[in-house]
């Protein structure tokens, strides 16, 4: 098979975290002859890692390989990008006609029928193999279409007198991992969080300290995280609606804005003044405990125009706490000192959660510097290349584990947090009266300093 070279490419030092994609170089006709073309092609990289190939190809490989890394890798990214070109129904019904194929094969071939059959056997064994581990593989979504044509695939098999007792015994597991699967997802569905502990309240605003407020953002934030798999990535950067990536953006939002409006509350400078300050040390709590993606929005927020242009606000921080903002800005503004940070958490195996934004943007270069597909002697393949890749800038998010903080759950942190966004009114009509607000006060301060009131009030002058 002819050997094919990939190229690669980093993210933007600076990037401009728009984190979707458009494939305005791929016509969605050519994806489909790649995916329909009957013959079984797959090119091969200098390295051994396939390139390139029909659908039919790629699945040709999935069902030959030896189980060596390259194979693994092969396998996970095949299954868990598949939605980008095809759909994980149709691959799984390529696979599935690769199973009942071969058991037609060994019906018909009679001369050198043993060798033939063994091959044949060993294709059904893989067939089977692959479903099992897709099955059980839960960062991998299983669909209700998908479900059934698992189960169809199983009661078959069962029914059959074709088939050995061991190949029965691996697809009846098949059956009880889906059973499992469905209960699960059944389960987390009913499943409503226990916000408080027996006898307790929501705390009070007054109650809550930097600390507690960065715990329940990092379970809030862990929580959605936890529910982000490669899929829904693949879902976000194709523009397809009510993925898990959006929930947890629309709630980074519903941070923000809360953020802004509890600093924007008050009319005092001073009241403005402590309220900036308990979020610059939840800021930095958050970094402490390695929660980047809280961390960002949190920054982000206190950065944005409507609380950075109130001077006089931002001067109650005094000198040790201005330098202690300014410090977590650089951070969040220097995407390769959060790399280096997050690649320590990742090697030392400490939990985190990741500055999700920053990752979509990087999977979104992929995809544009990527193709769907490419032609090679006069056939149109899919760009295999494009989900390596691709795999490669997702394995830095699903490294990360968020912190366990199970214990905190229902001291009170956590619903008082889902609390005040549920009041939170996130409309364009909402950001344009704070937006107002921000610069009335902005006003204010102005005319403060210029008429040195401050400086009077301090001198017993009122």
């Amino acid at each position: 098979m002819p050997l094919r070279r990939g190229s690669d490419g980093g993210a933007s030092p600076s990037p401009d975290l728009s984190a979707t994609w458009s494939d305005s170089g791929s016509d969605s006709s050519l994806v489909r002859r790649a995916i329909s073309d009957p013959t079984p092609i797959y090119h091969l990289d200098a390295d051994g890692s396939v390139s390139s190939g029909t659908l039919e190809g790629l699945v040709e490989r999935l069902l030959s390989s030896s189980n060596l890394d390259k194979d693994v890798e092969f396998r996970d990214t095949l299954l868990t990008t598949c939605s980008d070109f095809s759909s994980p129904e149709e691959l799984m019904t390529v696979i599935i006609r690769r199973f009942n194929d071969a058991n037609v094969s060994v019906d018909l071939q009679v001369e050198n029928r043993g060798i033939h059959a063994e091959r044949l056997v060993s294709i059904r064994l893989n067939v089977i193999a692959v479903v099992k581990y897709w099955t059980n593989s839960h960062h991998m979504e299983l669909t209700p279409p998908l479900i059934w044509q698992i189960k169809e695939f199983a009661l078959s098999t069962l029914s059959s007198n074709t088939f050995s007792q061991l190949m029965k015994e691996r697809v009846k597991e098949i059956l009880h991992m889906v059973d499992a699967r469905q209960q699960q997802s059944n389960s987390d569905l009913q499943k409503t969080s226990p916000l408080l502990s027996a006898g307790r309240k929501i705390p009070r605003a007054s109650e809550m300290t930097p600390q507690d407020l960065a715990i329940a953002l990092c379970l809030l934030q862990g929580d959605l995280f936890n529910k982000i798999t490669p899929s829904q990535c693949i879902a976000h950067l194709r523009k397809q609606p009510l993925n898990s990536v959006e929930t947890l953006q629309n709630t980074a939002h519903k941070i923000a804005f809360w953020v802004k409006k509890s600093i924007l509350r008050s009319d005092e400078i001073s009241h403005r003044g402590l309220a900036l300050k308990f979020f610059v040390n939840v800021a930095l709590a958050c970094r402490a405990r390695h929660d980047y993606l809280s961390l960002a929005v949190v920054v982000k927020a206190l950065k944005s125009e409507s609380v950075s242009r109130l001077h006089l606000t931002h001067q109650e921080l005094g000198p040790n706490m201005q330098h202690v903002w300014q410090e977590l800005k650089d951070f969040v503004d220097d995407a390769k000192a959060y790399r280096t940070a997050l690649r320590q958490c990742v090697d030392q195996q400490t939990p985190c959660i990741p500055w999700l934004e920053l990752h979509l943007h990087d999977l979104a270069t992929v995809f544009t510097r990527h193709p769907q597909v490419k032609e090679e002697d006069g056939r149109v393949l899919v760009n295999f290349e494009r989900y390596t890749k691709f795999t490669e800038k997702l394995k830095e998010i699903t490294r990360c584990k968020p912190p366990d903080l199970e214990n905190y759950r229902g001291q009170g942190q956590l619903a008082y947090l889902e609390h005040q966004l549920r009041n939170v009114e996130q409309t364009p009509g909402a950001e344009y009266d704070l937006s107002n607000r921000s610069l009335a006060q902005a006003g204010e301060e102005s005319r403060v300093f210029k008429q040195r009131r401050r400086e009077l009030n301090q001198l017993g002058f009122r």
